[in-house]
Order: structure tokens, then sequence, then C-alpha cells
């Protein structure tokens, strides 16, 4: 296990009772320091609701001998205040996930995953509550942040490996949820940059209670759609003068 730093956060219980309760010990990844690994893919993910740009991540997919590392950086805008966390997905040289945390600077909101063989240790802290929990699920196991769109590079690479396919599980951090993903329909579409018409696959999942949408041109995934809360994420440096959804 590599080496990690131990924090502790303490938080109030509830304000109308006035007093603090120790929320636990939760184990934060060392800083990366190596300089071997070189870089598979990177580049930034605008992200709309209803046209409106709400939020922004800046990804890098790096690979080392032993070890690949998926590192972001995501700004996030409600109500005119912009939140900034970190996310870093540890994983095999085959993308199978080994460590998964995301954290934000005030520490409000924390997601640690650790993965052994079909079992996943979660310890998710989030508005003031903490939870702890193990499960199991049928490998390759592809986590999807609710609000880290470069996850989804990675379940699409998967697909590509099963040749259009997936079997496996999609874990969903922050409501501690293990799903079999289902594939609906592929077909082509045309999406608009600029002036310009593209022609893109067009890939449609059912996660759960929630559909998504994944487009691609020549086997890159370029957006990620979730239709129901009108949200469309498109890789801005692909496509500078932004891509519009369908």
């Amino acid at each position: 296990m590599d080496d990690l730093l131990k924090w502790v956060v303490s938080i109030a219980a509830a304000a109308l009772l006035g007093t603090l309760i120790l929320i636990g010990v939760l184990p934060k990844p060392a800083p990366d320091t190596d300089t071997s690994s070189s870089v598979i893919e990177s580049g930034s993910f605008i992200v709309q609701q209803n046209g409106i740009s709400y939020g922004r991540e800046d990804f890098i997919l790096s690979l080392t001998d032993d070890q690949s590392d998926l590192h972001s950086t995501v700004d996030l805008e409600h109500a005119g205040r912009t939140t900034r966390f970190t996310q870093r997905l540890r994983m095999t040289t085959d993308l199978d996930p080994v460590r998964y945390f995301r954290d934000t600077p005030d520490e409000s909101n924390a997601v640690l995953l650790e993965f052994q063989g079909n079992e996943v240790q979660a310890n998710v802290f989030s508005n003031g509550q903490a939870q702890a929990q193990r499960y199991a699920g049928t490998a390759p196991f592809v986590v999807l942040d609710r609000d880290v769109f470069s996850h989804y590079l990675l379940l699409y690479r998967h697909i590509q490996n099963q040749n259009g396919q997936f079997s496996g599980t999609v874990i969903l951090p922050q409501t501690s949820r293990m799903i079999e993903p289902k594939i609906l329909s592929t077909n082509s579409i045309n999406l608009r940059t600029g002036t310009r018409a593209i022609q893109v696959e067009r890939l449609t999942l059912q996660v759960g209670e929630v559909q998504v949408v994944l487009y691609a041109q020549d086997d890159e995934l370029i957006a990620v759609g979730l239709p129901d809360q009108q949200i469309f994420a498109y890789r801005s440096d692909l496509f500078p003068e932004a891509l519009q959804a369908p």
C-alpha cells in the first residue's frame, strides 16, 4: 500500500445541540512524486446544464510500468459560488481501479474507495455525514463520480475492450451503489462545432435510473450527456469553438 497521510475531521453533530462528534480517520494518498510516468491522454471538459456552462475539469491520464493514474481538478459553480476539488484514481495498467480519492480544500466532501479482488471498501464524508461500507461486485469496476466526466473515458475504453459491450460493475461513490449498466443502443448522429457539422458515434446506456450518452469520434470520447438532468460535457481541448448539445 502506498504511504498515506492520516487526517481527522470533526464536525457539528447538530447545531441545536451544539455538540461536536469525531467523524473518523480517512487515509489520504500522498502527493504523486513519480516523475517516470508517461501521459496517455490529457484534456479538459466543459460542463453545461441547459446550455449554460457551470463547470470545468482538467484531467491527465498517465502510465508507469506497473500502474496508471487519472488525476483531475474540477471547478463547479452554483449560485455564484465556485467550488474546486481534486480527484485521483489509481489503477492497474489494465485500468482496473485500486484506489479512488476525492477531496475538497476545506475537507467538507471526501470520498475514498479501496479495491481488493471483487470487494470495495468505501468511506464517504459529505454534508456533515460519514458513511463506511464494504460491498462486492463483478469486475471490471468503473468508478463514476457524479461530478467527474473523465471517468467516462475509462468506461468507454472498457466498452471498446469488450467489443462494444460491457460486463462489469459501475460504482457511484456518493450513493454507495454498485450497478451493472445496460447498453441500450449505438448509432451515428451529427453534432455541430462552430459552423461545422461532424458525424459522431452515439452510445446510450442505462446506469441505474440514469441514462448516460457517450459521444465518440475516431474511437475517442469527445462528450458525455445526461439527458434527464439536461447536462452535456464536451472536450474543449478538442473543440475550442465548443460542441453543441444535440
